[in-house]
């Protein structure tokens, strides 16, 4: 392999562990001690690295020299994954990342989400702050075994504030931001089992905790409901409308959580196995697989937004037949 495209691979492994935000020709320029008019060259190739410039490059960004020979990495692709573990990386902290993160899509000009919906996208549960809080409790206690929470029951008398202030602002981040939403039946029974688990395993603090949940997460329903008849997302307190929203049916296929960002030249995946933490990638091998498939599911899904009355009612009936805790 030539020199140029070895360079260039390097770059693109550079690049792949940045954080959005970061400026890669500025990175380039203050790791070489170059300006940055020089590091643009490099990154575009009108002029090669030297030797000791690769070993810099390597030693800084932990890059192995054989993971530059893309005959020798061959169908492997790069992730970044930042996990939630309680002690250099808390749940709070998680919350503050995801808020960076949508801020960064609106200032990017993101065209629009598709959410291939597991269970009801987290974002949406931040509307109530008490139902907020039981999700980021079964997240953290239940999902992640995070060892502070296992003597705890959830009590909507003893909630964190700012969680409740960090999830406000994310739901009207996410409010702002076009999204197309994969939901199957199943998305809406993953918080009502694990409400029934709580239920019965004693893990609600009082009788008052689990009937305001539960309350909480029928009126969300009906709030998308809502948002379904109309195309938009709508802001809970103010009513006010806010970006399109489109909502599909997929009767045989079940979510992942898979997310795909879609920007006017570009992509990012979301790849979430545990309902938090996510790997994201912004490899075109990634996200060409992932915007291939969710456009087949798209293409075999009923989009509920276009349908008249006589196909969203009974939709949202059977939804809400489960609702009863």
């Amino acid at each position: 392999m030539n020199n140029l495209l070895l360079q260039q691979n390097l770059f693109q492994l550079i690049k792949s562990k940045l954080n959005k935000e970061a400026n890669l020709a500025k990175v380039i320029a203050e790791t070489l001690n170059v300006s940055i008019d020089a590091a643009y060259k490099k990154i575009k190739g009108e002029r090669l690295i030297d030797m000791s410039e690769l070993q810099v490059l390597l030693a800084e960004f932990k890059i192995p020299i054989a993971d530059i020979d893309t005959a020798n990495t061959y169908n492997r692709v790069w992730f970044n994954f930042k996990p939630i573990n309680g002690i250099d990386f808390t749940f709070k902290d998680y919350l503050k990342q995801m808020v960076n993160n949508l801020n960064w899509l609106i200032n990017s000009n993101v065209n629009y989400i598709i959410y291939s919906a597991k269970e009801v996208p987290m974002f949406y549960n931040f509307m109530f702050p008490e139902l907020g809080c039981f999700k980021s409790f079964v997240w953290q206690k239940s999902i992640l075994n995070l060892p502070n929470l296992n003597a705890h029951q959830f009590d909507i008398y003893d909630l964190d504030n700012e969680i409740i202030e960090l999830g406000s602002t994310i739901y009207q981040l996410y409010n702002k931001i076009r999204s197309k939403e994969i939901w199957n039946f199943e998305t809406v029974n993953c918080t009502l089992k694990q409400i029934e688990y709580y239920k019965l395993s004693g893990l609600f603090a009082n009788e008052d905790s689990l009937k305001m949940v539960t309350n909480q997460y029928k009126q969300l329903i009906n709030h998308i409901e809502l948002q379904t008849r109309r195309s938009k997302k709508i802001n809970l307190i103010s009513k006010q409308e806010e970006a399109l929203f489109d909502l599909y049916h997929n009767e045989l296929i079940l979510g992942d959580n898979t997310v795909l960002i879609q920007f006017e030249n570009s992509q990012m995946a979301f790849i979430t196995p545990n309902a938090v933490n996510s790997f994201t990638s912004n490899h075109l091998e990634v996200t060409n697989y992932i915007n291939s498939n969710l456009k087949t599911v798209l293409d075999a899904s009923i989009r509920m937004n276009r349908q008249n009355d006589k196909v969203i009612t009974p939709f949202f009936e059977k939804i809400k037949l489960n609702l009863t805790i």
